[in-house]
């Protein structure tokens, strides 16, 4: 089911993008991004970003909870952002250089797009990435990648600061409602799994009990001639009548 929507996501993507493009924003008053000379840096973010997502696949083949946590949390982040943008009209920063990403443009459509803005959908997902790998190892390498990915953004004027620090929080609510969701699916199935052994084994035992009876039944001798229950008979005497 998650990666049904991720797919219906994905496709439609291009048509939300095309058509933000379209409308006018406003322009944010940007100290940092003033005093930031614009550098194209396309080809750093492509190699650390696309980098990281490769360790991320090959985790989360190894890690089933870590590949559910970041599918439903990257569903909830898309709707976010889908949501932030419509609500939050902005135009592209003075000195923007267009980000250059053959895979990532893939699901922007035809037209490049530069009013993608708040929130920064770079930084929330490899911040995302960081909060969703298993190891201290990967999250340390996820943060540096993190810290890199929203500096060098900043550096190319492709978002404004409050695009890149929107992501933080943004990508922090998603991955935990999805890590609650996915703990407490868990925890239901840990539990059926559970209770179905425990209502085997007192079915047996009762199953058990039952056959014992029987055969205790079966193997107890019948009452000798003459007696039963423990009352004697009187004995016929012949030609008495």
């Amino acid at each position: 089911m998650g990666l049904l929507f991720v797919a219906l996501i994905l496709c439609a993507f291009p048509l939300f993008f095309q058509t933000i493009e379209k409308r006018n924003g406003i322009i944010l008053n940007d100290p940092l991004l003033r005093w930031l000379p614009a550098h194209n840096v396309s080809l750093a973010l492509f190699i650390i970003i696309w980098a990281l997502c490769l360790l991320a696949i090959y985790r989360a083949a190894r890690h089933p909870y870590m590949f559910l946590t970041f599918l439903w949390a990257y569903i909830l982040l898309s709707v976010f952002r889908m949501l932030a943008i419509t609500l939050v009209p902005l135009n592209p920063p003075v000195g923007l250089i267009g980000l250059v990403d053959p895979i990532g443009n893939f699901f922007y459509g035809e037209k490049f797009v530069t009013k993608d803005l708040f929130f920064s959908g770079h930084t929330s997902t490899v911040f995302l990435l960081y909060l969703c790998f298993p190891g201290r190892k990967d999250k340390k390498i996820a943060l540096v990648v993190t810290v890199l990915v929203a500096f060098l953004l900043l550096v190319q004027h492709v978002h404004y600061t409050l695009d890149v620090l929107g992501a933080f929080l943004f990508a922090w609510v998603a991955y935990r409602v999805a890590r609650t969701t996915v703990l407490k699916e868990e925890a239901a199935s840990q539990l059926s799994i559970g209770i179905m052994p425990t209502l085997m084994g007192f079915g047996q035992v009762r199953l058990a009990a039952i056959s014992l009876s029987l055969v205790a039944a079966l193997k107890r001798p019948r009452p000798a001639a003459g007696k039963i229950h423990g009352i004697l008979l009187p004995a016929h005497s012949p030609g008495v009548s």
